[in-house]
């Protein structure tokens, strides 16, 4: 699965897992990168990457601002509720906004949203088709790293196998 971002002029391009018709299967993992535009670091997840933490730690040590996270995330029992929670994890562990946005019923579950580093939803869209608008402030992501220092204290570093 492979996405292209623009932002203006700024580009995000990764490719990180394939879709077989079995299932999910890891492709070649590519070295994150991330864009910057507007003075904010953006980087990209896919759908599968929101289950596994590494990646936005990842993205977190590469300096991302904003993690963007386009998907079709399929529907069944309590996917959108791990939707939802998977997302406000990740905000929150890495003290970066997460940019989520899915496919509406009945393709995906919808619940498209725009988080802040602490986890608060900051603006989202239900089951429709719609577009959302959040600020994303850069001394927003400062004061929580202060409140909440998870990223200074870190132990452990993520590194491919």
């Amino acid at each position: 699965m492979a996405f292209d971002l623009r932002i203006g002029s700024c580009i995000c391009t990764t490719r990180l897992h394939s879709v077989r018709p079995i299932g999910w299967s890891q492709g070649r993992l590519p070295r994150l990168r991330c864009s910057r535009c507007g003075g904010l670091r953006f980087g990209l997840m896919t759908c599968h990457d929101l289950r596994l933490p590494e990646v936005s730690r990842t993205l977190a040590g590469l300096g991302v601002d904003v993690a963007l996270v386009p998907v079709e995330w399929v529907r069944g029992a309590l996917e959108e509720h791990h939707w939802r929670t998977l997302l406000a994890a990740r905000a929150i562990e890495n003290t970066f906004f997460v940019a989520a946005a899915d496919h509406p019923p009945p393709l995906g579950v919808g619940q498209s949203v725009i988080i802040d580093p602490q986890g608060v939803t900051l603006a989202q869209v239900g089951t429709a088709i719609d577009v959302t608008v959040a600020q994303v402030d850069p001394a927003a992501i400062a004061r929580v790293r202060r409140v909440n220092p998870a990223l200074e204290l870190r132990r452990f570093r993520v590194t491919p196998r």
